[in-house]
């Protein structure tokens, strides 16, 4: 833990390419050879350090917006708010670490390090897409829950391309009032009650 916690110390102070391995065991007070017979490679590191700092966290703690009580609480609409303003949040507060693992998805040609990211996204959405599901259709449709994963993903996809990688998002401040997540709301919705 103490080498997770001080890539992620740096990785947030310095940038994720600005990262030494060197550092890192320095910091860590370990050895180099140590660090590198847990981690072969900085993208290995990466990809851990996101699961413990980032996904494990939101698997363990979840989002209010993300609970089962949330979704039934909530017109659809009110919901697909809270969980985007989440989502932006997340984005907003990890984009160093998530930024770069995006890219290392992206351009990674190593399936086993590609096969792991799907699943670790698709972990952080499996209670969220059930849930629901179950208010929508009572949970038993399969193409409903077909078009709630698709249009999960989808919201996914928007903000990360609007939060991690435009140089200029809109502060978190003003997500409420963003056009752009009440336009993605209403699609989002309008789509999940065709």
């Amino acid at each position: 833990m103490r080498i997770v916690a001080a890539a992620y110390g740096i990785i947030l102070r310095e940038g994720y390419d600005d990262l030494s391995m060197s550092e890192l065991a320095r910091e860590a007070k370990v050895g180099l050879g140590s660090l590198y017979s847990r981690f072969p490679s900085k993208e290995r590191l990466l990809i851990f350090v996101a699961e413990e700092m980032v996904v494990g966290k939101l698997r363990d703690e979840g989002h209010p917006a993300t609970k089962p009580s949330a979704i039934r609480a909530t017109s659809l609409e009110g919901f697909l708010r809270t969980y985007c303003k989440a989502i932006t949040y997340i984005f907003s507060h990890h984009r160093p670490i998530l930024k770069p693992m995006t890219l290392l998805f992206r351009s990674s040609k190593d399936t086993d390090l590609t096969r792991y990211l799907k699943q670790a996204n698709q972990s952080i959405h499996q209670e969220l897409i059930a849930a629901m599901s179950a208010r929508l259709d009572g949970g038993t449709n399969k193409r409903a829950q077909l078009r709630i994963s698709f249009a999960i993903s989808m919201i996914g996809a928007e903000l990360r391309e609007q939060y991690l990688f435009c140089t200029n998002p809109a502060p978190l401040d003003q997500v409420s009032e963003n056009e752009f997540l009440r336009e993605l709301v209403l699609a989002t919705s309008t789509y999940l009650k065709l």
